[in-house]
């Protein structure tokens, strides 16, 4: 199984409770939802969701790197 493609989405959810971390309050949190495809149509989902942000490094990290390194290559080494 070969990977044909690698998608992924920035999210901002809202808390339906907010809660404090260090007396500061969480009113949203960000989650990245990245999808992988093979060429035999099968799909592999992950997800991060770190408690203070900063996912758009990551994002970008994926977009620029990884992507790079990861299409055309076997799923089945990783």
């Amino acid at each position: 199984m070969i990977i044909k493609e690698v998608k992924n989405k920035l999210f901002s959810v809202p808390f339906i409770d907010p809660t404090k971390l260090l007396f500061v309050p969480l009113e949203i949190t960000d989650l990245l939802i990245v999808e992988i495809e093979t060429n035999e149509s099968f799909i592999g989902t992950g997800y991060l969701q770190p408690i203070i942000g900063r996912l758009l490094s990551v994002e970008m990290c994926i977009n620029e790197m990884l992507k790079l390194l990861l299409i055309g290559e076997s799923c089945l080494l990783y």
